[in-house]
C-alpha cells in the first residue's frame, strides 16, 4: 500500500466495491473521487479535493495542539 498511514485521495473513473472496502479499512483520511472517462477531472473535482485537503490539514492541526 503506497499511501501507508498518510491521507490519500484516489481519483479514478473505475472505482468499484474493492476500492470502497479499501478506503473504509484505512485509518487515515481517505477520499474516493469518481470521474467519468469521457471528461476526466473537472473543476468540481478539484474544488472537492482542495476542500477535503483543507479539512484534513485542520484536523491534523487540532490533533497536534
Amino acid at each position: 500500500e503506497y499511501a501507508g498511514s498518510r491521507p490519500a485521495a484516489w481519483i479514478d473513473d473505475n472505482i468499484d466495491q474493492t476500492c470502497e472496502k479499501w478506503a473504509k479499512r484505512r485509518e487515515a483520511p481517505t477520499l474516493l473521487v469518481r470521474t467519468k472517462s469521457k471528461t476526466g477531472m473537472t473543476d468540481d473535482h478539484v474544488e472537492r479535493l482542495l476542500r477535503w485537503a483543507d479539512e484534513v490539514a485542520q484536523e491534523a492541526a487540532h490533533a497536534a495542539a
